[in-house]
């Protein structure tokens, strides 16, 4: 799913670039490359896997378990606004308190050190479920095998990568854009140390949800974009990118 839609973004992009569209040629780039990755993706999953997906009749339900569910989807979405506040949030407070030129600089250092992360999507894809699957067969000691193994899986792969980066920052930002943004690359060595603890990150807040405790996600992302929210006030007018990458 991820290489059609990638694949598609990658051969749009240069063909509306060609005809004009200048800015609004990556907009339309990764509209219609999640446009043609889902529908490929509902004709060979849903129409092989679940042909009759639409045609199945809800019975009603339990009073109870809609109560549940109610809860546990409120926590989880409390976590992904308050997620999604954090992660925009340093952009947001660069071009309030400065120019629009180190916006730009920290949102190329800020997706590079998020490459660091692509391991996790793939360590924490079934982990909610498989989690959920374990605790309600009382499987505790596989499911505490499973999270000790997953946790070195992590470090045996963020940590090189993270050293990698920090190392050859400059060079791996000249590399993907050119000199002129080697002055982002302290920014990125600081997300690149903190991409480490986002990985353990990830995997505790899937972890959490399968044993049923959202809510607590949703607590450590309030506390954690209050606290960013309040560094960023004091870091980013003396320290600019690089205070508001300490602060993340």
């Amino acid at each position: 799913l991820e290489v059609i839609k990638i694949g598609s973004q990658i051969l749009i992009l240069p063909l509306f670039l060609s005809l004009g569209f200048e800015i609004w040629s990556p907009i339309i780039a990764i509209f219609l490359g999640h446009l043609i990755s889902s529908s490929i993706f509902y004709i060979v999953f849903y129409k092989k896997y679940l042909p009759n997906f639409f045609k199945i009749k809800v019975k009603k339900l339990d009073g109870n378990l809609i109560q549940k569910i109610r809860l546990f989807a409120s926590a989880n979405l409390l976590f992904l606004v308050g997620n999604y506040i954090l992660s925009y949030t340093d952009t947001y407070m660069l071009t309030y308190f400065k120019d629009l030129t180190e916006v730009g600089l920290y949102n190329v250092a800020s997706p590079t050190a998020r490459v660091i992360l692509m391991l996790s999507t793939s360590l924490t894809l079934i982990l909610m479920p498989l989690t959920s699957s374990l605790i309600k067969l009382k499987q505790v000691d596989v499911l505490r095998n499973l999270v000790r193994t997953l946790y070195k899986i992590a470090l045996i792969f963020t940590l090189p990568l993270t050293i990698i980066t920090v190392v050859y920052s400059k060079e791996i930002l000249t590399i993907l854009y050119s000199s002129q943004y080697m002055v982002a690359s302290v920014a990125l060595q600081i997300l690149s140390v903190s991409a480490i603890f986002t990985v353990f990150f990830l995997i505790n807040t899937n972890l959490l949800n399968g044993i049923g405790k959202p809510k607590i996600n949703s607590n450590l992302i309030i506390y954690g974009t209050i606290m960013n929210v309040s560094l960023n006030f004091f870091l980013i007018p003396r320290y600019g990118i690089n205070g508001a990458a300490f602060s993340t």
